[in-house]
């Protein structure tokens, strides 16, 4: 079974379980929450489907284009499942990524993955009044 992290969309996750012969998804919205809804997401999705972690042969996430933080959250957490399974990666790039079962299927696991940001980050220092 195949966990899949989509976070190539602003303001909207999608988490997906896949097989050969099934696919589920979950959605949820997120702000500037999503590090802390992530794992709870996650958590609330496997335990609906009644589906154990030791089940996951591979993780597959969206590596970017995407929101910045997003991008990085999903990439820090697939390195940290697949560390702590010892499962491999498959990373999905593109604004709109292909998670279906022949296209993962086809792409190479990774131990770990790298995140791809469409450009340099913007991060300014606060202000000092």
């Amino acid at each position: 079974m195949i966990l899949v992290i989509d976070a190539s969309s602003r303001d909207q996750v999608k988490l997906g379980l896949l097989s050969k012969n099934m696919v589920f998804w979950h959605k949820f919205q997120v702000n500037y929450d999503f590090s802390q809804k992530l794992p709870v997401e996650i958590e609330k999705f496997f335990k609906k489907r009644k589906i154990s972690l030791k089940s996951l042969k591979k993780l597959a996430i969206s590596a970017g284009p995407g929101p910045f933080s997003h991008i990085r959250t999903a990439v820090a957490s697939a390195n940290a499942f697949a560390l702590a399974l010892n499962i491999p990666i498959l990373p999905v790039l593109g604004l709109t990524p292909d998670f279906s079962w022949e296209k993962l299927q086809k792409i190479k696991g990774q131990k770990t993955a790298v995140p791809f940001y469409e450009r340099e980050p913007n991060i300014t220092l606060a202000k000092i009044t």
